[in-house]
């Protein structure tokens, strides 16, 4: 459940509202710098920020711009908030610029919660909450509202919590590659696709676009759950989730579950329910990929088949077609 997710109005009352962006890109954050009032320090040897219950609020800006060319931690303790917005806002933590390799990891530690808000009424953008190369959330509770985590390369995510809702696009959006190896993720109220990896020849390392070992995770999006490739680029995207059996994965509320655009669906050890889902396995007629599924919770794919009705006439052929597809895919 994803309950009070932003808590914006609550903030801490001993602590100073800062409200112009934290920029450590500046040679000012060459040497350790604090703010005791604000409730963060900065380490530079290490690269370490650590939030303590502050409380920034940017008015056409970002909260925090971080380096592109350098890992960057955060540690959280108690519960922080970063909220942008105004006709030249930005997303609360970017880097704006990524190098080559597009290597610079944002890692995120910590027992805290952080909460993040764009504000889109007066924006001439949707931007992201988050907009970096390279994430990894290993602890702690991250809390995205009004945009897309979006990174350049990978979105992992190895525990703690993370929960994104009420954006105008994406939940999660990598150009790479989305791994859950562990913790809990809820995407919900999306306008578009709950987590989308595109695929962009420029960045594609991986043929490996949603990689799922782990974790408990409830996603949605009204035009799909899960969504691999594009029609723009060419590259290799598969689906693969191989999950253990204390692990649970919920795919709701989307007209496709998860759909891929050139590449495999590959699904073992899957205890996945779909509610609420139009098709709930979908490859592009043109993909030259395969659909594979073996060892599932099948009480969950039988309920899936009894739902189908025996009259197809007003679907579309390729609905059809690829219903026929996954149903051949099954392996009992």
């Amino acid at each position: 459940m994803v309950l009070g997710i932003m808590g914006v109005t609550a903030f801490a009352a001993e602590r100073t509202q800062r409200t112009e962006e934290l920029n450590l890109q500046t040679d000012e954050y060459k040497i350790d710098q604090s703010n005791e009032d604000e409730g963060w320090s900065w380490d530079a040897d290490t690269a370490t920020l650590t939030l303590d219950s502050v409380d920034f609020s940017v008015n056409n800006g970002g909260c925090i711009k971080i380096p592109y060319d350098r890992d960057v931690t955060f540690i959280l303790n108690g519960e922080n908030n970063l909220k942008t917005s105004g006709l030249s806002g930005q997303a609360t933590i970017y880097s704006y610029s990524y190098d080559k390799d597009c290597a610079a990891k944002l890692i995120i530690k910590g027992e805290g919660i952080l909460n993040m808000m764009v504000d889109t009424t007066e924006m001439n953008f949707e931007y992201p909450v988050i907009d970096v190369v390279n994430l990894i959330l290993e602890e702690g509770t991250i809390n995205a509202e009004g945009g897309a985590i979006m990174v350049m390369n990978t979105i992992e995510i190895k525990g703690g919590t993370c929960n994104v809702k009420n954006t105008p696009d994406y939940g999660l959006y990598a150009v790479n590659e989305i791994k859950i190896s562990s913790g809990e993720v809820n995407v919900e109220d999306v306008e578009s696709v709950g987590m989308f990896v595109t695929g962009a020849t420029s960045y594609t390392m991986s043929e490996e676009g949603i990689l799922i070992t782990g974790g408990n995770i409830k996603v949605s999006g009204k035009t799909a759950a899960m969504y691999t490739g594009s029609n723009i680029y060419d590259g290799v995207k598969d689906i693969i989730i191989m999950i253990g059996d204390d692990d649970k994965i919920e795919i709701l509320d989307s007209k496709f579950g998860i759909y891929v655009n050139n590449g495999d669906i590959k699904i073992q050890n899957g205890n996945i329910k779909f509610d609420n889902v139009n098709e709930p396995i979908k490859m592009k007629d043109e993909s030259e990929g395969n659909i594979d599924i073996e060892k599932a919770d099948y009480s969950k794919i039988e309920e899936l088949i009894e739902s189908i009705p025996e009259n197809l006439d007003e679907y579309t052929e390729e609905s059809v077609e690829n219903l026929k597809k996954a149903l051949e895919a099954v392996e009992k």
